[in-house]
């Protein structure tokens, strides 16, 4: 291979995707010459990766100015760049990724982190949410090469428009040292015995408000660390202030990839509590849930297919209804901390199902793809 560039996008900062991380050292065990691209936010930390990265800085960074902006930019950057393959983060960057490789004969790889029509954010806005599926339906079809997160998503595409979608899982790497753990009782004082963690966006819908009402009903040696940023973390820290629990709940903004799993093993129990107010939500297979069995950390999640299809499978954690009241999580939350034999089951199993859920099994679906191109 003349050619050895593959330029993998997506319209995020790059600081704490893991999947596209670890897409992008798949791609260099393959002896490609990897680029990935996104974009450089006001507050966007630098970047140690063992790739090329490029993020571009956007006069634009919220709607539709934003993802035209984007797009325009990347078309110009993968023409001038003229790789062998590009790879296509989710709808939002699969226009420039589309036309570039047909300009260039470059190959073409759709990786689908979510069921990009149906997130919530679409829910009142019809206009914009037509344009996204008319940009699906126009292109979607074409496809050569495509993978997605879960099967239910996979199934979806596939009666929507007849194209296979191999499912490869947001799972991390078996890690074999997992004692170097975050101390939360350096932020939370010696009190706090019970950790417990919420990590991902802070966006609509994710349960956060439920989470973070439920320590209202739980004893002072239970605390809420949240990892991550979004829409609605000003809105979330304000209902943490105005119920005077700021010293039970930390908010701890974006971590690096890097060193998230040394947080992730600190705590007690992780969370998932996805609402059913989209398609998207219900069928999600959130990374979270495998960054917490790794860190050998029992899951609290919404009893969702998928979700609920991985707790079951390897009785790792619990599932609960997503209507489920903040009262009732926090009973929950008791039970299974106070009920140890319960609790170091759980943990048991979340070893027993790390060595089977990783990376290193599910990144030979991604290498098979990559040497069929």
């Amino acid at each position: 291979m003349t050619n050895n560039l593959a330029i993998i996008c997506c319209t995020n900062d790059l600081l704490t995707d893991k999947r596209v991380n670890r897409t992008c050292m798949t791609f260099l065990e393959e002896n490609y010459n990897v680029i990935l691209v996104g974009r450089k936010l006001k507050h966007s930390k630098n970047l140690k990766r063992p790739y090329k990265t490029c993020r571009f800085k956007l006069l634009f960074n919220k709607k539709f100015l934003f993802y035209a902006e984007y797009n325009i930019r990347l078309f110009f950057y993968l023409i001038i760049k003229r790789p062998f393959l590009v790879v296509a983060n989710d709808l939002d960057t699969l226009p420039a990724c589309y036309l570039a490789s047909k300009l260039t004969n470059a190959k073409l790889v759709y990786d689908s982190h979510e069921y990009f029509t149906e997130v919530p954010e679409l829910n009142n806005r019809k206009f914009v949410k037509k344009i996204w599926l008319f940009i699906e339906k126009s292109i979607i079809p074409k496809l050569k090469n495509a993978i997605t997160v879960c099967d239910s998503i996979a199934n979806i595409y596939f009666e929507k428009y007849g194209i296979e979608f191999n499912v490869i899982r947001n799972i991390p790497e078996y890690r074999e040292n997992k004692k170097l753990k975050y101390d939360f009782t350096k932020d939370f004082g010696n009190n706090a015995k019970y950790i417990l963690l919420y990590q991902g966006a802070l966006n609509i819908g994710r349960g956060l408000e439920k989470l973070i009402q439920s320590i209202k009903y739980l004893p002072e040696e239970y605390v809420i660390a949240i990892i991550g940023s979004g829409d609605i973390e000003k809105k979330l820290t304000n209902i943490v202030e105005e119920n005077n629990l700021t010293n039970r709940i930390k908010f701890y903004g974006r971590i690096d990839v890097n060193d998230l799993p040394y947080y992730t093993s600190g705590a007690t129990v992780g969370f998932s509590l996805e609402q059913n107010i989209s398609k998207n939500y219900y069928f999600a297979l959130p990374n979270k849930i495998f960054d917490y069995i790794h860190a050998n950390v029992p899951v609290i999640c919404s009893n969702f297919p998928e979700m609920e299809n991985i707790i079951s499978t390897y009785n790792c954690g619990i599932t609960v209804d997503s209507n489920i009241s903040p009262e009732d999580l926090a009973e929950v939350i008791k039970k299974l901390i106070e009920n140890k034999r319960l609790y170091d089951l759980l943990k048991e199993n979340c070893e027993k199902a790390s060595k089977d859920l990783n990376w290193n099994t599910e990144k030979e679906k991604l290498k098979k793809i990559i040497k069929a191109l």
